[in-house]
């Protein structure tokens, strides 16, 4: 009985812990079009340096996911385009970035920007780390902030950030 009782609790309180981050797919979904802006890394080779590269996006609705397609030219010239997909799992409390499933950690509605804050375990560079991924969505912005700390650091460094106006 009181298994039961343990698990209708624990069922009850990821439900609650969902809803109120009310998150779904219908808040990505204006994101689709062609962005513009930059993207700032910060190197791997010293996780100092910081590079800065003009960047275009274009979002896909998938119907079940994003589709982003990035496109920006390396310091050596060379034009690249990585593309990836974001989704937001059906329960709302989770992100799939890229094939990587980041927990919800927060969801800030202020007027018409909204602020979503996803936290993961994984590796970076090679080394252990939590990432945390802020996502700000506005009417005509969007920005991403990727930061890391390895295991036995105190606080998290930039590892990149994305800052991006629609066209």
């Amino acid at each position: 009985m009181k298994i039961i009782l343990s698990c209708l609790f624990l069922f009850f309180s990821v439900c609650a812990t969902a809803q109120r981050n009310g998150l779904t797919d219908k808040d990505l979904k204006d994101l689709a079009g062609n962005w513009s802006g930059t993207l700032t890394y910060t190197d791997y080779s010293d996780d100092k340096t910081h590079t800065s590269l003009p960047t275009q996006l274009v979002i896909v609705d998938l119907k079940d996911s994003l589709g982003l397609n990035f496109t920006y030219t390396e310091p050596n010239g060379k034009k690249v385009t990585d593309k990836s997909s974001l989704r937001i799992y059906e329960d709302g409390d989770k992100l799939n970035i890229d094939g990587h499933v980041y927990f919800i950690a927060a969801v800030r509605r202020k007027g018409i920007r909204l602020t979503i804050i996803a936290e993961n375990e994984g590796e970076d560079n090679n080394k252990a780390a939590e990432i945390r991924q802020t996502i700000i969505i506005g009417p005509s912005i969007l920005n991403i902030l990727k930061e890391v700390r390895y295991t036995g650091m105190k606080d998290y460094f930039i590892r990149s950030k994305t800052e991006l106006q629609k066209k």
